[in-house]
């Protein structure tokens, strides 16, 4: 495998994981309300289920899920609705740092785990990247190495992100505008869910 074709996967996947939907807003917003520890598991989870969808695009088990159309447009509605349900909760947080956490109820690792692998347009995106460089005699190591580059990028990418916004929570703007930082998150996820659940 060329080393030029690993540059090009890690950058699409880059570009992918920087693109602002439902997983930014998600993880930007743990990462204020409850803190970069928090933020961080709900990093790792979203890495997983990105892997899984890697692993399964590369494995050519994609296959599978369009011989079972029905079902996977199913997860894809619970995606949607998971999402619009995550928009409600940051509607609902506190507008306290400190209480912000007590008034999220609901697990980090968990939740970037669910919207990775719910999220409607993840094997979309995986499917038109390895397609360039897939054939039926792709072997295990280039199974390992597409899927290590992509889980490694997205949890990179994350976990910078929630540094970053780690240390910006420190400034008071940050603290004075959280509120209006969390109604902003939950309506953007809220509208998101709806569009995805509309045209899925």
């Amino acid at each position: 495998m060329q080393v030029n074709d690993i540059l090009i996967i890690a950058s699409v996947c880059f570009l992918g994981a920087i693109t602002p939907g439902p997983s930014l807003l998600l993880i930007s917003g743990i990462t204020l309300n409850k803190g970069r520890k928090e933020a961080i598991k709900a990093c790792i989870g979203h890495a997983l289920g990105i892997c899984f969808y890697a692993f399964i695009v590369v494995t050519g088990l994609v296959i599978l899920i369009e011989e079972f159309n029905k079902i996977f447009i199913l997860v894809q509605k619970i995606g949607c609705i998971f999402i619009i349900y995550l928009g409600i909760i940051f509607l609902n947080s506190s507008d306290d740092i400190e209480n912000a956490n007590k008034t999220m109820h609901v697990n980090s690792f968990v939740s970037g785990l669910t919207i990775a692998i719910l999220n409607p347009k993840v094997i979309i995106f995986f499917s038109s990247i390895f397609s360039q460089f897939i054939n039926n005699n792709i072997t295990f190591e280039k199974i390992i190495i597409f899927t290590s580059i992509a889980t490694l990028i997205d949890f990179i990418v994350y976990s910078l992100i929630v540094i970053f916004l780690a240390l910006a929570i420190k400034s008071e703007t940050i603290f004075k505008n959280l509120k209006q930082i969390n109604k902003f998150s939950g309506c953007t996820l809220i509208i998101l869910g709806l569009i995805l659940f509309i045209i899925v």
